[in-house]
């Protein structure tokens, strides 16, 4: 399998595309953990109700569609799903510029996830049939790298903007009238988001790599395959949706921290992360994807398993002695270098998915772990960090404490799921890639794993 032909200048203008919608998809993310304070007062709400905002309205519909766009991805073309979401993301972020009350913010970024639900799944399955598997790493990192460049630039100019409206009073706006410059900012990032769609439309879909027509595959498959595989693909996808929590706290919480703790404007802030996030960000999202690759070359089809774990053992020192340090400028150097660790993991969780499942269900296993990690690392985290921050510590000021300690506990047990089931994925990826037999026996001839039926079964040799 390694042989196959190297990627096409088709591909490549496929992946730079959806790099780009990967970067629109995220600003709004970015843009509410920059705006915390400015939408609190403006919406007179808590550190709690403003993390409903960031992640339980989002995440509702952003995973619940997760799973049935994954299966419509493996059956449908996937190009025009994803024209269609970005189209829908893209108006409803700038409704959430348009709207002045919690229930109407709420509602704004319910629709947001909707439209972003069919992202990561239809570009998961383009890519891997885009690419051939030794160069699927890099690609798979270059993706994700629209979390790095989209979020870096967002945060830049959304502090810059900020800073701007704060200081012209807002603006008034043809049709919509007078807006705080928080809700400035979702408008221009809703309207921008429109050029992916064009884009889009200009991208030819490849051919798929399946091992036997999608039609054939019913719905159970993706379930019968986490039951037989279940001590390798629990654990994992839970430790995995764990670590998405200290993900997302960069981009939501650690703003409001820099800003409370140590007194940064929205400028510096945005400056302060978004530098992070574009250069060490991106070269860790980077790293990542070539040290998967370089694994996969020697033989480790775990590879992604691999790097992950070490992005988890890295990051975790720094993350947390950032939040703890007194220094502004120390905390803002070990901020840049845990965002180079916690990128690591960006492109290689679904190329994860992608080694431990056959090709035909990567469509649906990368909506199955979206669904766990967005409910977990999205849904969930920002509230419990807001959670501990008011009930434990009884201070806003000490949002730092609250996600030390939030982070302390995901991080931890996220490295202990995934290191003790290190060789059970060595043993299920060395079997899907072909290149051992899954018991890790003598037997060195080639073997591919086969699908289970809908009840969990594999198929017998004479089948």
């Amino acid at each position: 399998m390694l042989n196959e032909a190297p990627a096409t200048r088709a591909a490549w203008y496929l992946l730079a595309v959806l790099i780009v919608a990967y970067m629109f998809a995220f600003i709004d993310r970015v843009m509410l953990g920059l705006l915390v304070d400015p939408i609190r007062a403006d919406l007179d709400i808590s550190d709690t109700q403003f993390s409903l905002l960031a992640g339980f309205s989002f995440a509702l519909f952003y995973t619940l569609l997760g799973v049935p766009v994954g299966l419509l991805v493996d059956r449908r073309p996937r190009l025009p799903i994803i024209m269609t979401g970005s189209a829908l993301w893209s108006l409803a972020t700038a409704a959430c510029g348009m709207v002045s009350t919690f229930t109407g913010l709420f509602v704004a970024r319910m629709a947001v996830g909707v439209g972003e639900a069919t992202l990561s799944p239809a570009a998961s399955s383009l890519l891997a049939d885009a690419f051939p598997r030794r160069q699927r790493g890099l690609a798979m990192s270059l993706y994700a790298s629209g979390v790095t460049i989209g979020g870096g630039l967002s945060l830049i100019g959304g502090g810059y903007l900020v800073a701007f409206a704060g200081a012209a009073g807002g603006a008034t706006l043809p049709l919509v009238g007078a807006v705080a410059g928080w809700q400035l900012a979702f408008i221009l990032a809703g309207l921008a988001g429109l050029i992916v769609p064009l884009l889009l439309a200009l991208a030819r879909e490849p051919q798929r790599r399946t091992i036997r027509p999608v039609g054939e595959l019913p719905d159970s498959r993706a379930l019968a395959w986490i039951r037989q595989e279940g001590r390798v693909i629990g654990p994992i996808f839970t430790g995995y949706s764990l670590m998405v929590i200290v993900n997302y706290a960069v981009v939501i919480w650690v703003p409001a921290f820099l800003a409370r703790k140590h007194g940064l404007a929205p400028v510096e802030v945005g400056l302060a992360i978004g530098l992070s996030l574009l250069g060490p960000g991106t070269l860790g999202m980077l790293a990542g994807g070539l040290l998967a690759d370089r694994l996969t070359r020697r033989g480790l089809a775990h590879s992604p398993v691999l790097v992950v774990l070490l992005s988890i053992l890295v990051q975790a020192p720094l993350f947390l002695g950032a939040l703890l340090v007194p220094s502004t400028a120390l905390a803002i150097a070990l901020l840049a270098l845990a965002a180079a660790a916690i990128a690591m993991n960006g492109g290689v969780q679904t190329a994860t998915v992608q080694a431990l499942s056959p090709p035909g269900l990567h469509g649906r296993m990368t909506a199955i772990y979206l669904l766990m990690a967005n409910l977990v690392g999205l849904g969930l985290g920002p509230t419990l960090i807001a959670v501990a921050t008011e009930r434990l510590f009884g201070d806003p000021l000490r949002i730092g404490d609250g996600l030390a300690l939030v982070a302390a506990l995901a991080l931890g047990t996220a490295a202990l799921l995934v290191g003790l089931s290190l060789p059970a994925a060595r043993r299920l990826a060395a079997a899907l890639a072909g290149d051992s037999t899954p018991s890790g026996g003598s037997d060195r001839r080639p073997r591919s794993h086969p699908l289970p039926d809908s009840a969990g079964r594999e198929p017998s040799a004479s089948q």
